[in-house]
């Protein structure tokens, strides 16, 4: 199973989700290497440099460095929205990632604005009784009530 997923997925495939794993596992430096390789190997319109660009900059947000993450983020929106349309849930996903790093850096506007971007479109694509719309819902509910605008939470 693991030689046929392996051909199926690809060697790069293999080297983000690698990347993915040493981010989780707290092994930065590691996990940055993997997705710079990887990176300076793909072709311009390759979806995986999206995903090369979300790794990098988990791993710098993980950091605590969030203008790295937030530039890093934005390229991978900008790279998702040069491959796939603008209201798959993917492009949600990044939309997500960026409210977040302004939702940590105290930016609660601009949070709100990238979590209803994404609420939109998961709510277009799957609905409101998905898991990805109740995040999303959360998501805006507790940024809310950071800003203890209770009413609206």
């Amino acid at each position: 199973v693991y030689e046929h997923e392996k051909q199926q997925l690809g060697e790069r495939t293999n080297l983000i989700s690698l990347g993915n794993l040493l981010d989780d596992m707290g092994e930065y430096e590691k996990g940055h290497r993997y997705f710079e390789k990887v990176l300076h190997e793909l072709v311009a319109d390759s979806p995986d440099i999206s995903k090369c660009y979300e790794g990098l900059g988990s791993i710098v947000a993980h950091r605590g460095d969030y203008n790295s993450a937030l530039a890093l983020y934005n390229k991978a929106l900008e790279q998702d929205l040069k491959t796939i349309p603008s209201n798959n849930p993917k492009i949600a996903d990044d939309y997500n990632r960026i409210a977040v790093v302004y939702d940590e850096t105290g930016r609660f506007e601009l949070a709100l604005q990238y979590y209803d971007s994404a609420l939109k479109i998961y709510v277009s694509f799957y609905g409101e009784d998905h898991v990805k719309t109740s995040y999303a819902y959360n998501n805006i509910g507790v940024t809310l009530w950071k800003q203890k605008r209770y009413s609206r939470a």
